[in-house]
């Protein structure tokens, strides 16, 4: 049991504040160990002194201590209230560490994820259902794409041993087709476009596809050059227009040779 600071201070349990400040400055200037020369009873003495004075020095504290002193005059009077106030201070102590825990496991528990957090319940349900089902739409087609199932039939790949077959256009066809082809750039070539007039005096200069024409193909060189095309005055400059002679005809041989 601690000791009766009112006793301590050598004051009444119902003096005023300024007679129990009056009490500790003597107590403290008695038993100062300053004063007694180091004197270990006088030492705790002083400590007991001040601790006295900490407590009924502050208001909330010495009403504190009050109640409590009251409470174990009553209980020694009646020693039944002491045993039964041990046995509330341990079921409470206990209580308090059970619901410590009970709040740490369930903290534990409702531990949502970060999305979650800072939004309510339903929100966030639905916003997670959302996320997920965009998240599908999304990868599903590419997987499907992945797998060839929704290709384009020019983009599919043909099935493992199948060959792909190109029909061969004959001579005959492949004449038809060039003179088509020389025809449309003999006219887009009139009709004022650089670049056609560019490769139709190209094709006749080198007789790619047609006849060579030089004297032509420098007719053309010099169209193209007078549009501003910097490549044909090149040309101009650097190739040889004159024709050249054809090649000899092979001389047949003799049958007797």
């Amino acid at each position: 049991m601690r000791p009766d600071y009112y006793q301590i201070l050598d004051v009444e349990p119902t003096a005023r504040p300024a007679a129990i400040k009056l009490a500790y400055y003597r107590q403290a200037r008695r038993f100062h160990p300053d004063c007694n020369g180091g004197d270990p009873v006088a030492e705790e003495r002083f400590k007991l002194v001040a601790e006295a004075y900490r407590t009924l020095g502050n208001e909330l504290r010495r009403r504190d201590y009050d109640e409590r002193l009251e409470r174990m005059r009553r209980y020694a009077d009646a020693p039944e209230l002491a045993s039964m106030q041990r046995r509330i201070r341990v079921s409470t102590r206990h209580g308090r560490a059970r619901r410590a825990g009970e709040e740490r496991h369930a903290g534990a528990v409702r531990r949502r994820p970060f999305l979650l957090r800072r939004v309510t319940r339903p929100v966030g349900v639905w916003s997670m259902i959302v996320f997920y089902a965009m998240a599908a739409l999304m990868l599903v087609p590419q997987m499907l794409r992945g797998c060839g199932v929704l290709a384009e039939p020019r983009y599919r790949k043909p099935a493992a041993g199948a060959e792909v077959k190109k029909r061969e256009l004959s001579e005959s066809e492949k004449r038809v087709a060039l003179a088509e082809s020389n025809a449309r750039l003999q006219l887009a070539a009139e009709g004022g476009e650089v670049r056609a007039q560019l490769k139709l005096a190209i094709a006749l200069y080198h007789g790619l596809g047609m006849p060579m024409n030089r004297p032509v193909s420098r007719a053309w060189f010099e169209r193209a050059a007078e549009q501003g095309n910097t490549m044909a005055a090149r040309c101009l400059q650097t190739l040889n227009f004159a024709q050249p002679l054809p090649a000899p005809a092979p001389e047949p041989s003799s049958a007797g040779e």
